[in-house]
């Protein structure tokens, strides 16, 4: 736990021990106290419908979705359709139909972890508010009064039943963060009368309030809760400022603006690499940073405010990059890397979850001045902020090999120029959430033969987090049935590896291969070597140092896989030199593609006896007579 804290970083746990002492002695009461909002859905229920600037390629999309919050139906994390009522219950999980406690509680009196079997992310996501930004572009593409009724309804009832820092739904500041950006995203399609201003400036700053009271905690994250929170603190203050708020409001508006810029140009600089990696080590969380930073340059157009720092603006771009060259152009899928849990803040219906093509789409945009891809429905997140993509010029983003090394990412090219490989490097700047050291990501045509797993959620009875998040869940080497690393908390791993020698093999116009090892804190070691070969990929594994035994495993893309021998055939050919004493099965693992989603999937183990062994395994892609 020692050496977990001081990774961590002394200013940063000072900052959560300094959150939690507040929370004990009262101090965010004082800070943040309960109190009361105006109801503004009635003022709504006149105004009118502003146009979208540009219409979205499929706009009955996000009709039918807005169609569907009209009966009462919400996608959970982009994924889940659930019927919850019109307006919800806003604190009950429609999957055990459990209601949270603590409605009347000040959130800072709210253990966020103590409803076992429940997930608080359940209750947390239909207050992140996709339902208004929903009604309030369907109400704009198709001026359907029935769509701002609902908007109207549903607002007034969640401003009802959660009053200003009561309750679940103002624990977390990220979560206020999320809820305030789409507020505010919603409002730009409705030309609201002047008698709401003061109603709608309410909400804003009660959001603001509780978002600053926390944001050094936030800080010590070193996660995407600084950037949200900066983010919101940046757009919400100027938004004030721009609605007309006067006096007291508006300093407020004006100081707050400040820090959240200041805040997020120094979250920028600390939290992604010189390669564009950020510090979740996550596809889904780079693409959730990437999606902020669109919506503050957005927002900082429309305001006409100075440009971020050059130093930010290079930072975000090779974020940009770096997301980039993991997405396949045919799907818009990319590697389901670290944590996963469900976000996704732009609104695009007409794609699926997996599909990064969107978040791509429109930060090349603005960022880079060129678009990602042609002309498809990814481009209607851009659209619907008025962004046209077709004004720009195409330059095209392809999944590439690429070292990313600050962040622990090398990815490959096969010789045949139709598949890639990744590999995970185990170097830490910031806490990894996932001992996935040495893990080994292939796609063939597009394809992700060989995979990660993903999160599944991190609060549910049944200890999957904790599988999840560990060694077995990875296509890597398992030491006697330990994880990699030992665990110190929910997210949070001591003894961060870190890897001992690193090669890698091949000229600068095509990396061929790496080499890589680590010795783990009990001394066990693993060397890992990828090599291409024509169509065929090269694997070599060199154990050592345990007790036990070592297990590796390949987790598979779903699908019929049989077992011939030493060779797991599939979607893929995998075939293991075994080594004596070595026991090979095809069995059967988790993966989650989304949150709260949990699927099986085949697994490929090989089991060696303890010392050492060395293990070599060759991918090639199905042959005519394996299909």
């Amino acid at each position: 736990m020692l050496s977990a804290l001081w990774s961590l970083g002394v200013l940063n746990c000072f900052r959560v021990a300094d959150y939690r002492l507040r929370g004990k002695l009262g101090i965010y009461r004082r800070l943040t106290p309960l109190a009361s909002l105006p109801r503004i859905g009635a003022s709504l229920r006149d105004a009118r419908a502003i146009p979208l600037a540009a219409s979205p390629r499929a706009p009955t999309a996000l009709v039918d979705a807005a169609e569907r919050v009209l009966k009462g139906e919400l996608s959970y994390f982009a994924r889940h359709v659930k019927s919850i009522g019109s307006p919800p219950d806003w604190f009950r999980d429609p999957w055990t139909g459990r209601t949270w406690p603590g409605a009347t509680s000040h959130w800072s009196d709210i253990n966020e972890f103590v409803a076992a079997g429940s997930d608080i992310k359940v209750v947390w996501d239909p207050s992140r508010f996709e339902w208004m930004v929903l009604l309030a572009r369907a109400y704009a593409l198709t001026n359907r009064r029935e769509f701002l009724d609902t908007l109207s309804l549903w607002l007034d009832s969640w401003i009802e039943n959660n009053p200003p820092n009561r309750g679940v739904n103002w624990k977390c500041g990220q979560e206020c963060s999320i809820r305030l950006l789409r507020f505010l995203e919603a409002m730009q399609s409705i030309d609201w009368p002047d008698s709401a201003a003061s109603a709608l400036q309410a909400f804003v700053v009660a959001h603001l309030r509780r978002i600053r009271s926390t944001l050094m905690y936030a800080v010590a994250q070193d996660n995407n809760h600084g950037t949200s929170e900066a983010a919101a603190m940046f757009v919400g203050g100027h938004w004030l400022l721009a609605t007309g708020a006067s006096g007291d409001t508006a300093s407020f508006a004006k100081a707050t603006a400040r820090k959240g810029l200041h805040q997020l140009e120094e979250r920028i600089d600390r939290l992604v690499m010189a390669d564009g990696t950020f510090s979740q080590y996550s596809a889904n969380y780079h693409r959730m940073l990437l999606d902020t930073m669109s919506i503050v340059e957005i927002w900082r157009r429309r305001y006409g405010l100075p440009t971020l720092s050059t130093r930010c603006v290079e930072k975000v771009r090779a974020a940009v990059e770096w997301l980039a060259s993991m997405v396949s152009a045919s799907t818009g899928h990319a590697p389901n890397l670290g944590a996963n849990d469900g976000s996704l803040l732009l609104i695009s219906p007409a794609t699926a979850y997996e599909d990064h093509r969107p978040t791509l789409q429109l930060a090349c945009c603005l960022l880079k001045q060129s678009r990602a891809y042609p002309p498809g429905v990814w481009d209607d997140a851009s659209r619907l902020w008025g962004i046209e993509p077709d004004a720009f010029p195409l330059s095209a983003c392809e999944q590439r090999a690429h070292a990313a090394l600050d962040g622990g990412f090398i990815s490959l090219e096969g010789e045949d120029g139709k598949s890639w490989g990744l590999i995970r490097v185990p170097h830490f700047s910031f806490r990894p959430s996932q001992a996935d050291a040495l893990h080994f990501d292939l796609w063939i045509d597009g394809e992700n033969v060989v995979r990660d797993t993903g999160s599944f959620s991190y609060n549910d009875a049944e200890g999957w987090h904790e599988y999840f998040s560990g060694t077995a869940a990875h296509s890597t080497c398992q030491f006697d049935e330990r994880d990699q690393m030992p665990r110190a908390g929910r997210f949070l791993f001591s003894r961060w590896l870190a890897y001992d020698e690193l090669q890698l093999i091949g000229d600068g116009s095509r990396r061929q291969g790496v080499e890589v090892s680590y010795t783990d804190h009990w001394g066990a070691s693993h060397r890992r070597r990828v090599t291409t070969e024509g169509s065929h990929w090269l694997i070599e594994d060199q154990l050592a140092g345990y007790q036990r035994c070592a297990i590796v495993r390949w987790h598979l893309a779903p699908g019929p896989w049989s077992l011939d021998g030493n060779r797991a055939i599939g979607s893929a050919t995998i075939e293991v030199d075994t080594p004596a004493g070595a026991e090979i099965r095809l069995t059967h693992g988790w993966e989650s593609r989304a949150y709260l989603e949990r699927t099986p999937i085949p697994v490929l183990e090989v089991r060696l006896p303890a010392p050492r062994s060395v293990l070599r395994t060759r991918i090639s892609p199905p042959s005519r007579t394996d299909a």
